[in-house]
């Protein structure tokens, strides 16, 4: 089990590595000027290479301080500056939202949004499917549905304002994923890595930048990350009959997220390797398939009749 996670760490090092100089080279590759004076002192792609690289080295070396500052605190520091980083990624999305962007774009998720709006205020569910956008992303029926049902609620409450409810519905449904996120960690490698993903979370520019694309992405990130949560702690669970309820809460998750954005897949495909190399527990005999079968089955037929 051991070689196997050793192997995995690697293998995800080298992929971030790739992505990392991948993404350095479209930056390089796209940049525009727009100011003649910009153009004079950048002209230099060199110059333009050296600074990138120069605050690539900066913020690593911010990072690994900050790594290395919390692996020596406390357990109960570490908790309370967790705690903290919540509160101020809240704050800072309340900022943002606020004082910076109220950009609504006009994509895919506006589409459904002005749909599950206007058929709210109608008090009548009905897609026009058969022409226009919904003939052609039949997956967006569900995601249109919960919306219809969240934005009937607001109405009830004679909050009129649905572009701020559901501005409000990202913002909790993102802090919901982050808080998970950091449960998961805790749980697999402590509290210090956990705070320190916190930390990592909280000058992510994502955090914040999803906040007014209110769509399937955000929306089934808490999903995703409960199935993880759950995963990890599926080997705590020790009576048959939670262990069944475990693997069907599961499924039911699954099922919903997928619902809601067709990539819940990857997490599922992710759970059920891990399933298969933790129930057999390196082992490879009658009972340690049986296992196996038992764990895969449910989750998985859970998943798809969910």
């Amino acid at each position: 089990m051991k070689k196997t996670e050793t192997i995995f760490r690697r293998f995800v090092l080298g992929l971030l590595l790739l992505l990392s100089m991948d993404i350095l080279y479209i930056s390089l590759k796209n940049i525009r000027f727009t100011s003649v004076a910009m153009k004079r002192e950048l002209s230099s792609k060199v110059m333009l290479v050296s600074i990138i690289i120069l605050g690539m080295i900066i913020l690593g070396g911010v990072i690994a301080s900050v790594y290395k500052g919390i692996q020596v605190l406390s357990l109960r520091n570490v908790k309370i500056i967790s705690a903290c980083l919540f509160l101020c990624i809240m704050l800072a999305e309340l900022f943002y939202v606020t004082f910076i962007t109220k950009a609504y774009p006009r994509s895919d998720n506006y589409t459904v949004l002005t749909s599950a709006m206007e058929m709210a205020r109608n008090g009548h569910f009905q897609l026009q499917n058969s022409t226009g956008y919904f003939s052609q992303y039949t997956n967006n029926y569900f995601i249109v549905f919960l919306l219809y049902g969240f934005f009937r609620v607001i109405l009830f409450f004679h909050i009129e304002n649905l572009w701020n409810a559901v501005i409000a519905l990202n913002i909790i449904m993102i802090d919901l994923a982050v808080l998970v996120t950091y449960m998961t960690v805790k749980k697999m490698h402590g509290q210090r890595q956990a705070g320190f993903v916190m930390f990592l979370t909280a000058i992510c520019p994502t955090t914040y930048e999803w906040i007014t694309f209110t769509y399937t992405n955000t929306l089934s990130l808490p999903f995703c990350m409960l199935l993880l949560y759950l995963a990890i702690g599926y080997k705590d669970v020790t009576k048959r009959k939670w262990k069944v309820l475990h693997l069907l809460l599961m499924a039911l998750l699954a099922g919903i997220g997928y619902l809601i954005r067709a990539t819940i897949i990857i997490p599922v495909v992710a759970v059920s390797i891990y399933f298969l190399f933790q129930t057999a527990n390196g082992k490879a005999d009658k009972k340690a398939i049986s296992r196996v079968a038992c764990t895969l089955g449910i989750f998985l037929l859970g998943f798809f009749y969910a």
